[in-house]
């Protein structure tokens, strides 16, 4: 009320005090009586207003108290947050920052972060995604951002996860949007190595194979698949018997149960089939499997087929037999055509004996032009086959004399 408005209050109950001293206005005779119960009814219900101000300020001072206990809890719960926190309003300009997110962005102080654009620290492609949440009006509800690419302190992009919610009405924040980027490069770093560890695991041409305690199959990759001829949903969570005979499928438990025992891992060979196929030969490395106690859980495989090399094996011993027994003399050579081995046929045409040529050129005969003596007196003929790494000399009787080879 303005001093125009009070000044003429003033004159207008002056006025009304002179016009009852002058008898000007006669006011009407009320009883006495109905007076005083008029005036109490009155007192009544004005003492009744009054409580119902008392209770309304009460109210009210409890509702802000409330709303200022919410505010501290939110500011504490805020600042002491072990995340990168930002406040943003429905256009992306922070409001607020706590110290990890002002630290995660390379800023000094939060005065640098507040009251500019979030988007200025996002790729490209996700802006929209963030615009897209903050248009949001679902008070209360919380909307996750998988793998958004923010740029830190070193000006480098990194993926984190952001979790949007938007803060209640209570707090009197104007409907903001809390953000809290949650760093995923780690878990990133992982699952590339897991992918890559997936990949040379299921790639292997090695059976790669663990089994816990009770014999059931954890873990199998490709060639384990293939060896069994059967679908990974059927050999995990089952035993050899699914796969194996039933004696193979015994004994090979026996010895995974061993290495579980005594925690040594062992490396052996052995003869095994798959479903329907023939036996091969395999180089089998077993090893216990631990935790993150050292508790032995299980039992690790590695089986290298080695089929191939035994054949070779078996052929390089046959062709050792020819080699030893032949009756034609017989020169192996390294690349660089020094003699590595001799037979006793050659022994036996030349007269040397294999300690006096090892390391020798083959060749030595002609520097010495004994070749013609070899032709002369023992009547020999050299054949030499190469593959590019060993020379193979063949020398055998004849009735010719060759003066040159």
């Amino acid at each position: 009320m303005n001093n125009a408005q009070n000044h003429h209050l003033k004159e207008l109950r002056h006025r009304a005090e002179v016009a009852l001293q002058n008898g000007e206005i006669a006011l009407q005779h009320i009883p006495d009586e109905k007076a005083l119960h008029d005036a109490r009814e009155l007192i009544e219900e004005l003492r009744i207003y009054q409580a119902e101000l008392e209770l309304q300020n009460e109210e009210l001072n409890r509702s802000q108290l409330q709303a200022e206990q919410a505010l501290a809890r939110y500011r504490l719960l805020f600042t002491s947050l072990p995340l990168a926190g930002v406040v943003l309003d429905r256009y992306g300009i922070i409001q607020d920052a706590n110290i990890h997110a002002t630290n995660l962005f390379g800023f000094s102080t939060d005065s640098k972060l507040l009251k500019h654009s979030i988007y200025r620290l996002i790729a490209d492609e996700d802006k929209n995604r963030i615009l897209g949440v903050l248009h949001l009006e679902n008070s209360g509800t919380t909307t996750i951002l998988h793998e958004i690419k923010v740029r830190n302190s070193n000006n480098e992009w990194i993926v984190m996860d952001g979790h949007l919610i938007h803060l209640p009405l209570d707090y009197h924040l104007d409907n903001y949007t809390l953000l809290l980027l949650v760093d995923r490069s780690i878990e990133a770093a992982r699952e590339q190595d897991r992918m890559l560890f997936q990949s040379m695991f299921d790639n292997s041409p090695s059976i790669m194979v663990a089994f816990d305690e009770k014999g059931h199959c954890i873990l199998a990759n490709s060639a384990m698949l293939k060896f069994v001829n059967s679908s990974v949903e059927h050999v995990l969570g089952k035993t050899r018997n699914s796969w194996q005979n039933s004696v193979d499928a015994k004994t090979l438990q026996e010895k995974d149960s061993e290495v579980i025992a005594t925690g040594n891992p062992s490396l052996e060979e052995e003869l095994l089939s798959g479903n329907n196929q023939p036996k091969h030969h395999y180089i089998s490395n077993r090893f216990p499997l631990r935790n993150k106690n050292g508790d032995i859980f299980g039992v690790g495989l590695v089986k290298t087929d080695i089929t191939a090399i035994r054949e070779i094996e078996v052929r390089l011993q046959l062709a050792m037999q020819v080699f030893s027994q032949g009756s034609e003399g017989i020169i192996i050579t390294d690349s660089e055509n020094k003699i590595i081995s001799v037979n006793k046929a050659f022994e036996r045409i030349t007269g040397y004996r294999e300690k006096d040529v090892l390391g020798e050129n083959h060749q030595f005969w002609h520097r010495e032009n004994k070749i013609n003596i070899f032709t002369r007196e023992c009547g020999v003929i050299c054949f030499v086959i190469t593959n590019g790494k060993a020379n193979f000399i063949i020398v055998a009787k004849t009735e010719k004399s060759i003066h040159n080879i």
